[in-house]
Order: C-alpha cells, then structure tokens, then sequence
C-alpha cells in the first residue's frame, strides 16, 4: 500500500496537532495493555514530546475528540479510539472535497466565463432569502472573519443564557458571538435594542415551557447584560424608546459589503430574512444603523433596573 503523510490525518478531521498527538497517545496506551486514563495518557504524551500537558487543556481536549466522536469514554476515566466516528469524519470530508473538486473543474474549465459572470456583473446586489435556522447560520459565517457587527434588535442576544440560546435554536450564532467578542475580543458588537422585556420572557417560556422558570431566566438575562456592557470593552448597548426603520444585522470587514434585513412575525419573532450582498446598498444600511445607534442612549444600570421593574411588574406574579 502507498503511504502517506499521516499527520495530514489532522486536517481530515479538522482537529489541532495537540489534538492529534493526544489520540496517538490514547491509541499507543490502548495496544500496549495499558489503561486509558487521565494520568497514563499525561504521562505517555510527556514521553513522547518531552513536556507535560497542563490538565485543564487535557480534560478540554478529551470533551472536544469525545464531542467530534473521534474517541469514546469507557466506564468512569478510561478513553479508547472511535475508529467509527474517525472513518465517518473522514467520509464526510471525501464528500467536501469531492464538492470542491467538482467547483474547481468548472472555474478551470470556463475560468474567462466565470470572472465574466461573477466580477464584471459585481456592481449589480444579490439578494437572497433564508429561513430562520438558514439565516442564523448564515450570519454565524459573516461574523466568523468580521472585525464589527452591528445589530437592530428587540433583546441583546448575546446575553442570553445556555438555555435560552438552545431553546430557539441560537446556540451556535450566540456561542460565535461569546468567543469572538468576549473571549477573542476580536468583534465589535454594537447593540441598538428596545430592551423588549415581553420579547425576552416570550423567548425564555419558549425555551423553559415554566413561566416560573422564565421568569428566574429573565432576570439572569439582565443581570447578565448589565455586567457585561460594563466589563467587556467589546460590547456597546445603546437602547431606544421606539425602534425606527428596519431591523438589521449589519457585519463589517473594514467597509460594509452586505446585511441582513430581519422578517419578524406579529410576536417580533424573526421567521427569516433577506441577505443582500451590495457595497453601496451595506453602506446606506450603516449610515442608517449610526444615525439610530449614535442618538440612542447608552446602557446604564438604572435602564436595566427599570428593565427589571418592569419584568417583575409584568411577570412577577409568577414568582
């Protein structure tokens, strides 16, 4: 059989080196008769590189390969390889690259047609619209390489809780939104919200089926977003009496290229939206944003106190 460079391996499954070197460890434990454990696995991986692996960033390892089935969890701390979900990796990969082989012999074979098609009609917007999960997706991919991202919105999303984000399917676009602005502090985000108080309880029953439960989530919520308008140098809350124009998602790379214009139902739950990809068009879209966002009020505690006030006035017989 030809061989190959096997730590290629690691971009196959889309994991780090360290990663990779903490599976060989696993596997060369597994055959030598060895158990699996935390320790012999710290210990087998100081052998084979000459320094120790710190045991937060171990046991964070583990969760990431159990989480992407690459190894399993035997009994209480043993770990063995999921040949399994590594070949499943694998194959899911072969089906990406066949996609982008197929992509590229188009663009090698009518190259001239496609910078007719795709540079020449640039100037011209492209418009597309997406269903709920489609578009929340979307916009986690814009802000995954974006340096700003500006939001017209009812709540500030990225102070929902694990459980709320879950509950209305936001996980992953709250979860992009916590490591880039919080943890990475490489995303501006700038908020011009209502403080809706009935959207965020709406949204909180929608995900605890308790109102007892939301209520105790909304308060949270809130307590939440006031300590993180104060600590994080990343985040900016400006709320308005009134919301006025549009709601928009606006992602920034240096200048703006495209946004998202929100469709929300008669409960301002958003159903999907349209994303549309023009320079000139982005760039009235955040004029509009600064003109709303720059006479807004910034985030104090006393407009979360009168947010709280009001959720417990409205909300709070279901203490």
């Amino acid at each position: 059989m030809e061989e190959f460079n096997f730590d290629t391996i690691k971009e196959w499954l889309g994991i780090t080196e360290q990663q990779l070197q903490v599976i060989k460890a696993i596997y060369r434990l597994e055959t030598g008769k060895t158990e699996t454990t935390p320790k012999n696995i710290t210990r087998e991986y100081a052998r084979t590189h000459g320094k120790t692996i710190q045991k937060p960033n171990l046991f964070t390892i583990l969760r990431t390969l159990i989480e992407k089935e690459l190894i399993k969890k035997d009994g209480h701390s043993s770990y063995r390889v999921d040949f399994d979900g590594i070949r499943g990796s694998l194959h899911a990969h072969k089906d990406k690259l066949a996609r982008e082989r197929e992509e590229f012999q188009k663009a090698y074979g009518r190259t001239e047609d496609y910078f007719r098609k795709h540079v020449a009609k640039s100037q011209y917007p492209s418009v597309s619209y997406h269903e709920h999960d489609e578009l929340y997706a979307e916009i986690t991919k814009s802000i995954s390489n974006s340096d700003t991202f500006n939001i017209v919105a009812s709540f500030p999303c990225i102070s929902y809780t694990y459980n709320i984000a879950v509950g209305v399917n936001l996980l992953e676009y709250a979860e992009t939104l916590w490591r880039r602005c919080f943890k990475e502090k490489s995303l501006e985000v700038n908020y011009l919200t209502t403080l809706d108080i009935d959207y965020l309880f709406n949204q909180a029953f929608r995900s605890l089926e308790d109102p007892k439960l939301a209520f105790r989530e909304c308060e949270l919520v809130l307590k939440q977003l006031a300590n993180q308008a104060e600590t994080q140098p990343k985040l900016s809350v400006r709320v308005a009496e009134e919301q006025k124009g549009m709601s928009i998602c606006l992602p920034l790379r240096e200048k703006a290229a495209e946004f998202y214009l929100l469709i929300k139902d008669e409960h301002k739950e958003v159903l999907g939206g349209i994303k549309i990809r023009s320079p000139e068009t982005s760039y009235q879209a955040e004029n509009m944003f600064n003109l709303g966002f720059n006479y807004a009020e910034e985030l104090t505690q006393k407009a979360v106190d009168k947010a709280l006030k009001k959720l417990k006035q409205e909300y709070g017989i279901l203490e």
